[in-house]
């Protein structure tokens, strides 16, 4: 199982109010490819959002902690969590940036796991469970040596497979300790709430107005997290909070599969790697597209109708 005694207990209990959906706590406790299996019958992403929003309160209850940390620590909590490293020092109690709460956790078989809390009042308080959680793997020599690597290795396969569900401003870091000089904690929302959200100077002055991502629907969401290259999960995610309409991730023409396509609209954007026939395909269908470098999100939007 992935958690037992009173944390094990803890999940069951906030599964059993309803609050985090119909799933039972025993779905998280099988094996990775069973694990597949049940949300292959029973794919209701919102029930396994709150089945992965559960394990991380069993895994806050048995964690060491909670550390409470200045909100511009964000970044380096992140870093440290990925690279392996042991977190920050807290701050004492009572002090007036007691906005973030960072628990560390490692499993029996050796993996470490992070829980970060925002726990501003703008945004609901610890209650809206705004999570970002890191689950990241030691992949260097001598750690892949260790005989307990393979048990370890399931045991991230298991959380992972869960902490994918978290979204709407709840978010999973999945990595491995290598990574840790490729990862740009900026990307994460948790950190963007502690330095203040970036912006781009391309995006229409209607975006600017339209509020952040976590007002798109559920629709736009789910094809944000579909999408699978970033700089078009960027783009993409400026032209939405545009007003514009949500893509088709993955539409095919001729057979061929388009990153982010508007059918209607007769719009796509490319990654860059895609094959001339497809290009080609596009172009004799009267298609708009560039690929994502060659976009900029005023000139997508103008394309989608909704640009100045």
């Amino acid at each position: 199982p992935l958690l037992t005694g009173a944390a094990a207990a803890t999940v069951k209990t906030l599964l059993q109010s309803g609050v985090h959906g119909t799933l039972e706590a025993r779905v998280a406790d099988a094996n990775p490819m069973r694990q597949l299996c049940a949300f292959l019958a029973t794919p209701a992403i919102d029930d396994w959002e709150g089945l992965a929003r559960a394990q991380v309160a069993g895994l806050a209850h048995a964690a060491d902690g909670p550390g409470r940390h200045d909100r511009d620590d964000a970044a380096a909590l992140v870093n440290a969590a990925v690279a392996g490293n042991p977190l920050a020092s807290p701050i004492p109690t009572g002090t007036a940036s007691d906005e973030l709460l960072a628990w560390s956790w490692t499993t029996p078989n050796g993996l470490a796991l992070t829980a970060l809390l925002d726990t501003r009042a703008s945004i609901g308080g610890p209650d809206a469970e705004r999570w970002c959680v890191i689950g990241s793997i030691d992949d260097r020599h001598p750690a892949i040596d260790q005989p307990m690597h393979t048990q370890r290795w399931r045991d991230w396969l298991q959380w992972t497979n869960l902490l994918q569900f978290l979204r709407t401003d709840r978010e999973a870091v999945i990595a491995t300790v290598s990574m840790a000089d490729h990862l740009d904690p900026a990307d994460l929302t948790i950190v963007g709430a502690a330095t203040g959200a970036k912006t781009d100077p391309n995006v229409p002055a209607e975006a600017a107005n339209a509020g952040s991502p976590a007002g798109l629907s559920a629709e736009a969401h789910q094809a944000l997290d579909d999408l699978v290259d970033d700089q078009v999960c960027t783009l993409v995610q400026a032209v939405l909070v545009a007003g514009a309409p949500v893509p088709e991730v993955g539409y095919e023409l001729d057979g061929m599969p388009v990153e982010a396509a508007w059918p209607d609209e007769r719009v796509a954007v490319l990654t860059g790697s895609e094959p001339d026939e497809l290009r080609a395909a596009l172009d004799a269908a009267g298609w708009t597209f560039h690929a994502v470098d060659d976009w900029d999100t005023n000139a997508l939007a103008t394309a989608l109708g909704i640009g100045d």
